[in-house]
């Protein structure tokens, strides 16, 4: 190639945009060096080759630039090895910028990316070249200008959707950069680049911004005028467009009519419209604004807004020779409709029909709009209809933007006929469509689906159908992109909440203490409607837990019911960890609450519940001492007791349960707390009686009373009632060795007399208890009883006879033990009736029949289990054994003197 200086050229050659870099689309050749990208020092007498120069601008920038574009690094090699085929060198004649700025504004108009790519690549040549030839104010004016074509032009080809992103709200920022570097630079921007600088300001939501690029318009042109307004327009509705609610709520950017901004903008197009000189493009314009913003009324409810402005808009398009246009019609009915006018509404849309081709988009609507008057009729027959309507709009049109509404309108009369699966599977179809590639948040159809769901949700709650309506919930969720707004989120909790209600209801329909349907009650079915109502409660608490803390500020009154609720779903889901930091939690944060008492008692009693029985008694402590004269202090004394039994502490139990029955001035022996603290006592009596018997006796007394207070209800099933017998029987039974033990002693005849009537009372009232306890739980299924129910219902069979045998009845008590051996063959139990079979005949002198009986047991005792003796709930007591191995031990020599006596004339 010749050494010969040439003019640098400034051809147009395919270049990646990344040479617009970060906005500056340019190297510093003065040789700064920082850490933005290499430097390139450069000696003006030096050759300087403009693809290295491009390359250090393509290089700086192709960081940034690429990550929105994304060009291959491929293509950038072969370009760079394109333009490297020859060098220019700078000589004394300066560059042509203004041909080269030339071919970069026409590769600008043309608004393709590839000629995007080589207007870039051009105006990185130009730039390179400033360092060796710097240009006056104008060129560089020019040249920031084409940086903010490019960057704003680059952004909406590549990336229209992203407007919203960081990277393109990056772009956009640049690009008005370099606009008002361009007017720093003294240049009027051309309509072009005003345009876009205005469109620009409206999408990074700067409109008073756009407003004043718009009156330093250079060119007066009222089309040029209306066109920048309309986009304006269009961008800034579409950005504020928002849900029915929030316009309900006042927010003045959600109503085109009221929004200050917004009205502003439909004025100036209206003043520029009416100085538009083309009759043709000012009728254009007039029913473009008039329909959109007939539709943003219609968007909000407001169908009276609209019928005043169709009607009044309509009839100025008339008179200015435009014939009624179908989509504004049909808007017109949609306003009527909205307005209850159904004659009307009907009307012009069979009008509009007439005039609409089978497959355009507005005949969707017609059909939707007719159907939803169907609705509004209301009854079986308009049901069909509507249904037909929909189901037509649905068929025909498939890929009509009122396909949703369609599919939304069908889901709901499949609702209201009962075809839930088929109404989720239609709202789930909206749902995809709507949450699908190219949705936004802002689409009235998606308003649409949310409120009639929120209706349908709402009915199926009315309905008691609360599966249904969580169902209508799960499958929007969606739509709230992981982020369901508050009242979305109070709801489902309220609806898991009913649910676990439910289950709990369906459980207790299936206990089979009550149970009287046929066969043994379903205890598989009774278990999965716990687990179910459990799983619900815990979802429940999440939800009340999520929503109490996001509107701990906004709303105290909602904050505290929701936290509350969650402790309540925690506590009846069973999971005490979760119930006890909520419950701490609301004492924290609301102690001038209504229900801080109660929930110190809420949280004393999970404690207790998770085996905290010091935490809990502690807590509990604190609520007697601080409040003692409330309502929630008495309602923690039996549960303290409670505690104090747990932490091994009975002397304390059974001065916490006194204090509830003697003469407590605010409990009542008809309320709950009452009942429960006698028969805790009762109960602690009975359990300590083990290491004192002397505490049988009062056991005796605190059971009696219980027994006759809620064991004995006439013609009700009392749950803990054969338990109550049962205790009270087993102490009655066992305190006669306390009378044993006086009657052993030297005592006036007539003491002895009343000591060993009141022990034949207590066995005789034992033998009838017992006998009680073993019938009414034989009664109940096996699934009624719990496992201490179970072990008092076998022994009962074994201790009723006992007391017949300890009052001296041996001949009442060997019936009683035989049939308890029959009833329990098999079972180790029934070695004691066996063994006591022995003892009793023993002591009737019937040797024979005890020595029958002896075989029978000894043989039972060698196929026994050495294990089964270790169990603790075998009824054997240790003067059984005795007696059994006494009287075995004699049993042959008491045969023998039978027989002698019997061979004795």
């Amino acid at each position: 190639m010749a050494e010969a200086q040439t003019q640098p050229e400034f051809d147009a050659q395919p270049v990646d945009l990344g040479a617009l870099g970060d906005g500056r689309l340019g190297w510093d050749l003065e040789g700064d060096d920082d850490d933005t990208g290499s430097t390139v020092d450069l000696d003006l007498g030096d050759t300087l080759t403009r693809d290295a120069a491009l390359d250090a601008a393509v290089r700086r920038d192709a960081i940034s630039w690429g990550t929105v574009w994304h060009i291959p690094a491929l293509v950038m090699g072969l370009l760079l090895f394109g333009l490297g085929l020859y060098l220019v060198a700078p000589t004394d004649e300066r560059p042509n910028y203004v041909a080269a700025l030339g071919d970069v504004d026409a590769m600008i108009r043309a608004e393709s990316e590839e000629m995007v790519q080589r207007a870039a690549e051009t105006l990185a040549e130009v730039e390179t070249a400033f360092a060796a030839y710097p240009p006056d104010n104008e060129i560089r004016a020019l040249t920031e200008q084409y940086r903010g074509d490019l960057r704003y032009l680059g952004q909406t080809l590549q990336n229209p959707l992203g407007l919203d992103t960081e990277i393109g709200r990056e772009n956009l920022d640049a690009a008005l950069g370099h606009y008002e570097a361009a007017r720093g630079l003294g240049r009027t921007l051309d309509p072009r680049s005003t345009r876009w600088t205005a469109l620009a300001l409206v999408q990074m939501g700067r409109d008073a911004e756009a407003l004043d690029v718009l009156d330093r318009m250079a060119d007066p042109s009222p089309k040029a005028r209306t066109t920048i307004l309309k986009q304006l327009i269009e961008r800034q509705l579409e950005r504020r467009s928002g849900t029915s609610r929030a316009a309900a709520a006042g927010d003045e950017t959600f109503d085109p009519a009221a929004g200050a901004k917004t009205r502003l903008l439909l004025d100036r197009f209206e003043q520029e419209n009416r100085r538009e000189p083309d009759a043709a493009r000012r009728t254009e314009n007039l029913a473009w604004v008039t329909g959109l913003e007939a539709q943003f009324y219609l968007d909000l409810g407001d169908g009276g807004r609209a019928v005043d402005l169709l009607n009044q808009r309509i009839q100025r398009l008339r008179a200015a020779g435009d014939e009624d246009r179908p989509k504004l019609v049909v808007q017109l009915a949609e306003a009527y409709r909205l307005l209850g006018d159904r004659e009307e509404a009907t009307r012009l849309f069979r009008a509009a029909q007439r005039r609409l081709s089978p497959a355009s988009d507005l005949n969707a609507r017609v059909l939707v709009g007719l159907a939803e008057i169907e609705r509004m009729v209301g009854g079986p027959e308009a049901g069909e209809r509507a249904y037909a309507l929909f189901d037509q709009a649905v068929t025909q049109h498939p890929t009509s933007s009122l396909l949703p509404d369609a599919l939304t309108g069908k889901a709901e009369i499949e609702a209201e006929r009962g075809e839930h699966v088929a109404a989720v599977a239609n709202i789930r179809e909206v749902v995809e469509r709507l949450t699908g590639e190219g949705a936004t948040a802002r689409d009235r159809r998606r308003v649409n689906l949310l409120d009639r769901v929120a209706a349908r949700v709402d009915r199926a709650v009315e309905d008691d159908r609360f599966d249904d309506a969580l169902d209508l919930l799960s499958v929007t969720e969606p739509m709230h992109g992981g982020a369901p707004p508050l009242d979305v989120r109070y709801r489902t909790a309220t609806v898991h909440e009913a649910i676990a209600d439910q289950r709990m209801a369906h459980a207790a329909e299936l206990d089979p203490l009550t149970w009287a349907g046929p066969g043994d009650p379903p205890a598989a079915a009774r278990r999965q409607a716990f687990a179910e109502a459990a799983a619900h409660y815990e979802r429940a608490a999440d939800g009340f837990r999520g929503f109490a803390k996001d509107v701990t500020v906004t709303d105290e009154a909602a904050h505290g019911e929701a936290l509350w609720r969650a402790g309540a779903g925690y506590d009846r889901a069973e999971r005490w960890d979760q119930a006890i930091t909520v419950y701490n939690d609301f004492l924290k944060e609301r102690p001038q609450d209504g229900r801080y008492l109660q929930a110190m008692h809420a949280l004393g009693a999970a404690y207790l519940a998770d085996r905290q029985a010091p935490a809990a008694a502690d807590l509990f402590e604190r609520l007697l001492a601080d409040h003692p004269s409330s309502r929630w202090a008495y309602e923690s004394l039996v549960p303290l007791a409670r505690a104090y039994t747990a932490m091994d502490r009975p002397q304390d139990a059974v001065r916490t349960l006194l204090r509830v029955l003697e003469n407590h001035p605010a409990i009542s022996t008809d309320s709950p707390i009452y009942r429960a603290a006698l028969i805790d006592l009762g109960r602690t009596y009975y359990v300590l009686g083990e290491d004192d018997p002397v505490l049988f006796v009062r056991a005796v007394e605190r059971l009696r009373e219980a027994v006759d207070r809620y064991a004995s209800t006439e013609g009700a099933v009392v749950p803990d009632g054969p338990e109550l017998k049962y205790m009270l029987a087993d102490s009655l039974r066992r305190s006669v060795a306390g009378i044993d033990q006086r009657l052993d002693r030297p005592l006036p005849e007539r003491e002895r007399l009343e000591l060993q009537a009141e022990r034949n009372s207590r066995l005789v009232q034992a033998e009838r208890l017992f006998g009680e306890t073993r019938n009414e739980l034989e009664a109940r299924h096996d699934a009624a009883l719990s496992d201490l129910q179970k072990l008092y219902r076998r022994n009962a069979w074994f201790n009723g006879p006992d007391a017949a045998y300890l009052r001296g009845d041996y001949a009442g008590a060997i019936d009683k033990y035989r049939e308890a051996a029959e009833r329990w063959q098999g079972d180790p139990a029934a070695l004691v009736a066996l063994v006591q079979i022995v003892n009793a005949y023993c002591e009737l002198d019937n040797y024979a029949a005890a020595r029958t009986a002896n075989n029978k047991a000894l043989v039972l005792l060698e196929s026994m289990d050495e294990a089964a003796f270790d169990r603790p709930e075998m009824p054997m007591q240790k003067q059984h054994w005795r007696d059994w191995l006494r009287w075995s031990t004699e049993l042959d020599l008491f045969a023998r003197r039978a027989v002698a006596a019997a061979d004795t004339p």
